[in-house]
């Protein structure tokens, strides 16, 4: 990597790459906690998407919100980020294309939490997601490759 090239990477690393992770688990809990203050709202909105068996939308509409909330705080522990990053990855994903599914049957849905506060069309939420999947896909990537340098390092240090 050239002199530049890698002056680039260390400024993302150390401020974009925690400026992303901070927005990302900010949204996460704040997410989490709004479903949870208002969790038979979010079971109806859950509903709303016709994909899920009425007796499991109750039990989900508890169990998503605290997932949410528990991946936040998670994903600043050192140990397990590399696993929490692809668990949030592939939530994202799927809230991304049931969203998505919902616009293409042309449902008449409030996509989740924020639908309450900032009301948008479904084709703009699915465009939102993507941008914050692309962001989850690039803090899990440079947590991949910085897990790779510490094994590496350690591999090194214990061959000596």
């Amino acid at each position: 990597m050239s002199a530049s090239g890698s002056r680039l990477y260390s400024i993302f690393s150390y401020v974009w790459l925690p400026g992303l992770r901070v927005l990302l688990t900010g949204l996460l809990a704040v997410s989490g906690v709004a479903k949870l203050a208002d969790v038979v709202a979010f079971a109806g909105d859950l509903e709303n998407y016709r994909m899920l068996s009425p007796g499991s939308v109750s039990m989900l509409a508890v169990l998503f919100p605290c997932l949410e909330v528990t991946l936040a705080v998670t994903w600043w522990v050192r140990r397990i980020h590399v696993l929490v990053g692809g668990v949030v990855l592939a939530l994202l994903e799927v809230y991304t294309a049931a969203v998505a599914s919902a616009w293409w049957q042309g449902l008449d849905i409030r996509a989740g939490c924020f639908g309450r506060f900032f009301p948008l069309q479904l084709e703009d939420v699915v465009l939102r997601n993507f941008v914050v999947v692309l962001a989850a896909a690039l803090v899990l990537r440079a947590d991949i490759r910085a897990s790779l340098e510490n094994e590496k390092s350690e591999i090194r240090r214990g061959l000596q």
